[in-house]
């Protein structure tokens, strides 16, 4: 999302409101593209010794980001944001939620 809300902070709010403790939520915010947000991800997980993720991102996308999640050696399952949101949607919302994070669970 390219607007003043990080994605990962709104996604990181969006599960705290869901009853995820802080504690367990790990916040990547440098990435500004879908290869980039794979390979910082990465990053996070492999010093915990996590390597099994699920991403949740658009249909159009989710391909991708499973083949790049793969290549480097992570166990990525995948699922679409349903229902996908129209861009008029997606704008609709960012505009309405301008004072606050737009809330969705894992958009990327």
């Amino acid at each position: 999302m390219r607007n003043q809300h990080g994605e990962a902070l709104a996604m990181a709010g969006y599960a705290r409101s869901l009853g995820v403790p802080a504690g367990a939520i790990l916040l990547e915010t440098r990435a500004r593209h879908t290869q980039q947000n794979i390979r910082y991800m990465a990053r996070l997980l492999r010093p915990r010794g996590w390597t099994r993720v699920v991403l949740v991102t658009d249909p159009a996308q989710l391909p991708l980001a499973l083949y790049l999640a793969r290549l480097i050696g992570l166990r990525a399952y995948g699922q679409p944001t349903l229902p996908p949101l129209t861009p008029t949607e997606l704008r609709a919302h960012c505009e309405r939620d301008s004072a606050e994070p737009f809330r969705a669970l894992a958009w990327h």
